[in-house]
């Protein structure tokens, strides 16, 4: 088996548990079955319909078939995934992808993934750092509920809205709002004026 699928919960003793448990072994080559996983967490995870949905991708080797020395699959995974059809998926599933890379190796292939699919990566040399950047992640990404709630808020008791009644009424710029609107949308939370 490539990958075994964790299902999503808010239990954070019970996921901690699994996290705890995985073991890594086997392989032979340095690259990993990068887009099979990353599809797995894209289609097999059950994400609430509304969901802000990323995936942070954490690893040390490469996909196989982006030209490792030493690939046992040189001409692509064994999933058959590429580089753009695992990021068209996680586009289809609305999942961000963000990707720690712990080596240099995975640096070129784990950013131009990410970058797809609208996230980021970071660059990590051991634990601590991806500590410190999954924080980063998590403020950027979840730092703007509060105002996303004021601007739903606004939008949906507003007879014709628009960006710029709503930044006037809560004394936001546009810029902002529009930012909010995007996020919104894209989560099936705003009907289109």
């Amino acid at each position: 088996m490539i990958y075994k699928v964790y299902p999503l919960t808010s239990n954070l003793v019970k996921a901690k548990t699994s996290i705890n448990r995985l073991r890594v072994g086997g392989g032979g080559d340095a690259p990993e079955a990068v887009f099979a996983g990353v599809v797995a967490a894209c289609q097999k995870l059950k994400w609430r319909p509304n969901a802000r949905r990323m995936a942070v991708l954490v690893g040390d080797a490469p996909p196989h078939g982006v030209g490792c020395p030493g690939d046992g699959f040189p001409r692509g995974c064994p999933s058959g995934e590429t580089m753009e059809s695992t990021s068209a998926k996680a586009e289809e599933a609305r999942v961000t992808l963000y990707a720690l890379g712990m080596s240099q190796q995975c640096e070129e292939s784990f950013a131009y993934i990410s970058r797809l699919t609208g996230g980021k990566f970071f660059r990590v040399e051991h634990g601590d750092d991806a500590m410190k950047q999954m924080q980063k992640i998590l403020n950027d990404e979840f730092g703007q509920l509060e105002f996303d709630r004021k601007v739903h808020d606004v939008w949906t008791i507003t007879s014709a809205p628009s960006v710029e009644t709503i930044a006037e009424t809560i004394d936001a710029t546009p810029l902002r709002v529009a930012s909010s609107v995007c996020r919104l949308q894209s989560r099936g939370l705003l009907l289109s004026a």
